[in-house]
């Protein structure tokens, strides 16, 4: 699957790293690897729960959603650094605040656009592997019951319920793609 997006095979190979020291229930990627916190394996008790969180974080390095938040982080804090500049040629010192809420506003930019999008091919990926893929969208409804506030926030993630929808919306065009045959890739 990774190979249809992307033409340098490097882009498909990703370090897998466990990280034995947090309790936070979290997983992360950063282009070249993929980071699980141990905390988030004692959650996803059933290997298909924790197929779906490492195939949404592969699905971010697939995407190139990283480079893709750095870029937006940079463009960001320029504007912000012209707005500083500016500040300060008339007498006010603003310490950089504007450049670093700009490259703070640009990497969150298209966040939640981009967590959508590792959410649903990341649900491509999983299947692909091999792993049953109905009981995902069932997987946030277990995230908002070990974190409530998870239910409204969208700043930079989806909100759970709207993650349960969009999810239980690609799994059934997984399966239905499957049940007719057709290539099992993302639209």
């Amino acid at each position: 699957l990774c190979h249809k997006f992307n033409s340098n095979s490097d882009l498909c190979v990703y370090d897998f790293e466990l990280n034995e020291d947090s309790n936070e229930i979290n997983a992360a990627a950063d282009a070249k690897k993929v980071y699980i916190n141990a905390a988030m394996m004692e959650f996803a008790s059933k290997d298909e729960e924790l197929a779906i969180v490492l195939g949404h974080e592969v699905a971010h390095n697939m995407m190139g959603h990283i480079s893709k938040m750095k870029t937006n982080a940079t463009a960001g804090a320029v504007v912000g650094a012209l707005i500083d500049v500016l500040a300060e040629s008339r007498g006010i010192e603003t310490d950089g605040v504007f450049s670093r809420s700009g490259a703070n506003f640009g990497a969150i930019k298209h966040s939640v656009q981009f967590e959508e999008e590792a959410d649903y091919v990341g649900l491509y990926i999983t299947y692909n592997a091999g792993y049953d893929i109905k009981e995902a969208p069932n997987f946030w409804r277990k995230m908002s019951l070990k974190h409530p506030e998870a239910i409204f926030i969208s700043t930079t993630h989806p909100s759970n319920p709207s993650r349960f929808l969009s999810l239980q919306k690609t799994v059934d065009e997984i399966l239905a793609k499957d049940s007719r045959g057709e290539e099992l890739l993302p639209d």
